[in-house]
């Protein structure tokens, strides 16, 4: 280090004296007379210290010797220099003088904008056979975000909130991420040891938010009485018993899970053959989860149930005639809408805002030329619109902003195989080729 290069303590008092210079304002012959000493120190500081080299001030003191400024200028120039803060330091610029151009700043490369979008989860498997099972994610807009195929070990139980549960054959609850990974998130399920491909051994139920999922158990049967159970669990939490039923050839089951509590049905036992509409095979109650407590939202015998946002209910006789769609509750006590005599009946879903209701009719023609109607009723004027969906689908759920998701699958007439989003207008969207649909979430999604 030089004779005349100052230390520390003397650096201390140049920038003392240089904020006195700044901030007494003027360009006075002792302010400018200041300066030019600063500037000469720090220069010689520079030159012959490599800590301040490698920090980049002998660049930034090319600046300043190339600049002819007034003192108050070159002043907060050579405290930039010292404090190392020369792209924050405020330069007077006189009037009449040319605007330096700025000097950037590094700047972070910009993240991928990403919004929360509705995702359609689906899966699809090859014609024929029922694997290898594929999980599709795919937008609204009918995008694909990803598809992951899962082995044989494991079968989808449901999507919801930002979650794709997935059952492993050992009694595990998987949510399987967009990635390919999966996170163990629960357990309680029975087990599946059988050998081959691995299905849920029980009809599951997953809630809204992804977070809770029911299963029924028939524990035994004495006679024609059934003993069934229906269980809940969640993330993290130990499976419980919610509800326990001995009753003459039917189960408790799973029906439908839209609100914060889950409806069940009191099924019939054994009944299988040609299905086109689900239908709940007996009384459907809903179930409050934290009592156990189970209230009925339909006669003792039905087809079809349905709870609404704002408590109105919609059912469907079974064996009445004529056969009906009844809603009851606010707005509407009484509304009726007449279904054919015969053929398959079933589809009730009520849109997030409580104001529509769909419900689908099939006369059961059979497999390749099967026929499905979906009408909506609107709930505030009563008026029915018949053929509200595309001809051959058959509503599923409804989208939070009241768009209906309906599938049209193999074997049905009236057009393509695939999902597709229908709004209340009547305007229809396809949004993939697949059939099976999973669930919804609601993820962020990074612009295509």
């Amino acid at each position: 280090m030089n004779r005349n290069d100052p230390g520390p303590e003397e650096i201390l008092r140049l920038e003392s004296r240089l904020e006195d210079a700044i901030l007494g304002g003027g360009d006075s012959p002792d302010a400018s007379q200041a300066s030019a000493r600063v500037l000469g120190k720090v220069r010689g500081y520079v030159r012959s210290t490599p800590p301040a080299t490698t920090r980049g001030w002998s660049t930034r003191l090319l600046v300043i010797t190339a600049i002819a400024a007034p003192a108050t200028v070159a002043a907060a120039l050579a405290l930039a220099v010292i404090t190392g803060q020369f792209q924050k330091a405020v330069v007077p610029v006189p009037a009449g003088s040319p605007v330096p151009s700025p000097v950037a700043s590094p700047q972070a490369s910009p993240s991928p904008a990403t919004t929360v979008e509705l995702v359609l989860v689906e899966s699809s498997s090859p014609a024929g056979s029922a694997r290898p099972l594929t999980v599709h994610w795919v937008t609204a807009a009918g995008r694909e975000l990803a598809s992951q195929q899962l082995p044989d070990n494991e079968a989808v139980m449901g999507a919801a909130g930002a979650r794709v549960l997935v059952y492993r054959n050992d009694g595990h609850v998987l949510d399987l991420h967009m990635d390919g990974t999966s996170q163990d998130i629960g357990s309680g399920l029975p087990t599946n040891t059988s050998p081959g491909p691995t299905d849920v051994p029980v009809k599951t139920m997953v809630s809204p938010d992804g977070n809770q999922w029911i299963w029924s158990q028939m524990v035994g049967m004495s006679g024609s009485m059934v003993t069934s159970r229906i269980w809940e669990s969640g993330v993290g939490a130990t499976p419980r018993i919610a509800a326990t039923a001995v009753e003459d050839s039917h189960g408790l089951q799973p029906y439908a899970w839209t609100l914060t509590n889950p409806l069940i049905s009191h099924a019939a036992v054994g009944v299988g053959g040609y299905i086109v509409l689900a239908s709940s095979y007996g009384q459907v109650d809903e179930l409050e989860l934290a009592t156990g407590k189970q209230t009925p939202i339909g006669p003792a015998q039905e087809t079809a149930a349905a709870i609404a946002d704002n408590g109105a209910i919609a059912y469907i006789g079974d064996g009445s005639q004529p056969r009906l769609v009844t809603v009851n509750g606010p707005g509407q006590r009484g509304l009726t809408a007449t279904l054919p005599s015969s053929g398959a009946v079933g589809g009730l879903i009520f849109d997030p805002g409580s104001s529509h209701l769909v419900f689908a009719t099939s006369p059961r023609l059979g497999p390749g030329q099967e026929q499905i109607e979906t009408d909506i009723l609107d709930l505030n004027s009563g008026a029915r619109t018949n053929q509200f969906a595309p001809a051959g689908t058959q509503p599923v759920l409804w989208t939070p902003d009241g768009r209906l998701v309906a599938t049209r699958g193999t074997g049905y007439a009236g057009g393509a195989i695939g999902t597709y989003l229908v709004a209340i207008d009547k305007s229809v969207v396809q949004v993939s080729p697949y059939f099976d649909l999973v669930g919804l979430n609601q993820l962020a999604v990074a612009a295509p």
